[in-house]
């Protein structure tokens, strides 16, 4: 597992059109719930709901890195705001994500509130 001291936050960043077209149909959905497999496949684009799986994808394994929670079973709450958290509040981790066509960024803590904003100019 990664170490991730109180007082760091770490960024990680992908790029959706640069993954393996296999590894995206056959791997990723694996990872995800039912219902996040919906709201992906709402989307209307093939790029949008390949963007919107990438980041489903990369919050669950990036949380995985640092606590020993399976990729495919982190639990999570939406805020009033449609912010993504993590449903189970006892793990000592904080995430936000952010994306700008096919670029997304993820940043995860320890605590507090963090926010991150990508634009691809």
């Amino acid at each position: 597992m990664k170490q991730l001291p109180d007082n760091e936050v770490h960024v990680w960043l992908t790029e959706a059109s640069s993954i393996n077209d296999n590894i995206i149909s056959e791997v990723y959905p694996s990872l995800l719930t039912a219902d996040e497999l919906k709201k992906v496949n709402q989307f209307r684009t093939l790029e949008l709901k390949r963007n919107a799986l990438v980041a489903r994808v990369l919050i669950r394994t990036v949380l995985s890195k640092y606590y020993p929670i399976a990729a495919r079973d982190w639990c999570f709450s939406v805020e009033k705001n449609g912010k993504p958290i993590l449903a189970e509040h006892t793990v000592p981790l904080v995430f936000n994500i952010s994306h700008s066509e096919s670029f997304i960024a993820c940043v995860v803590g320890r605590t507090g509130e963090l926010g991150i904003d990508i634009e691809q100019m």
